[in-house]
């Protein structure tokens, strides 16, 4: 009489428990994942649609974005692994959401302090618009 090997073993009623449990959390995780990716996507492409923070009209909106996007961030700390590939499409995809933002007025001052210090002296004692 041949016995089964273990493995083979039919399964009982534990063990239809924990292949439940375990599609279960697959499929919660694959909605999590979803989830994230569309809340960051959307927040960043809201908050690139909102970029002039000096308008305060525009300022609800890009908190509104920022929100969205931490929300997606704090649903991604409750991901158990990411695939790589998925990680970086994400990571380049959220990038060019912001392309099309402008940089603020600090980009200027921060390309005149190393300016500055290329010429060897300290951009901290010398003012933008301080006299020659």
């Amino acid at each position: 009489m041949n016995m089964p090997a273990p493995a083979e073993l039919p399964i009982g009623v534990e063990g239809l428990r924990h292949r439940k449990a375990n599609f279960l959390s697959r499929y919660r995780q694959a909605a999590l994942l979803v989830a994230t990716i569309v809340l960051l996507t959307a927040g960043a492409v809201w908050v690139a649609r909102h970029d002039d923070v000096s308008n305060h009209a525009m300022l609800a909106g890009f908190y509104l974005g920022i929100a969205g996007m931490g929300a997606g961030f704090l649903l991604a700390l409750r991901l158990r692994r990411i695939s790589w590939p998925l990680f970086w499409l994400v990571a380049i995809g959220l990038r060019v959401a912001f392309f099309p933002m402008t940089p603020g007025p600090d980009v200027y001052r921060y390309v005149w302090e190393g300016y500055i210090q290329n010429q060897g002296f300290d951009p901290y004692s010398h003012a933008p618009d301080a006299a020659a």
